[in-house]
């Protein structure tokens, strides 16, 4: 399993779900309410298209 850090602006802790990598960005971007929260996550690769965003911290 591939392990890749990135970090990115998102709106909620709603993207700890599973999507495929360039949905989770626009799901979060996009069609969650809320304050926009700045996250460290990391997101795991589990599959061909299936990648586990998990939220670490607030940074």
């Amino acid at each position: 399993m591939r392990r890749e850090r990135l970090s990115f602006t998102i709106l909620s802790m709603w993207c700890e779900s599973t999507y495929p990598l360039p949905m989770s960005r626009k799901v979060c971007e996009e069609n969650v309410l809320g304050e926009f929260r700045e996250l460290e996550i990391w997101i795991e690769r589990d599959g061909l298209l299936s990648w586990t965003v998990k939220i670490q911290r607030v940074i």
